[in-house]
């Protein structure tokens, strides 16, 4: 298992965007270490829609990164302070600056397996 590592980190870029895979999410960040991204994740693929749980990944996503960062509106992530998590050059959680709350998407969003 990589080493993970913490630091802090400045919101530079907060991405929104219909792609190839659907609705998907980047968060731009300036570290101390150089630039890294939070995301790239595909949050909606209307191609993948009926498969889709009942749960609202995609506002649930959104809600997490706004809570955990302390904005309360998108335009506010812009110049946020945050800490970050890495694995390696992979951003694998982002938390609040000061308090000890986190975002772990690979974590909160573990699919579980299907119930024989």
């Amino acid at each position: 298992m990589a080493e993970i590592t913490q630091c802090n980190a400045v919101i530079t870029r907060a991405t929104l965007r219909v792609g190839r895979h659907g609705l998907q999410f980047s968060i731009g960040l300036n570290t101390d270490r150089g630039d890294l991204a939070f995301g790239s994740y595909s949050l909606y693929s209307p191609d993948k829609a009926e498969e889709e749980t009942v749960r609202d990944y995609a506002g649930s996503f959104l809600w997490r990164v706004l809570s955990v960062s302390g904005a309360s509106a998108w335009g506010e992530l812009i110049r946020k302070n945050v800490r970050i998590r890495t694995s390696r050059n992979d951003v694998i959680a982002i938390g609040h600056i000061i308090e000890d709350r986190w975002f772990t998407p690979r974590e909160e969003y573990r699919r579980e397996p299907a119930d024989a």
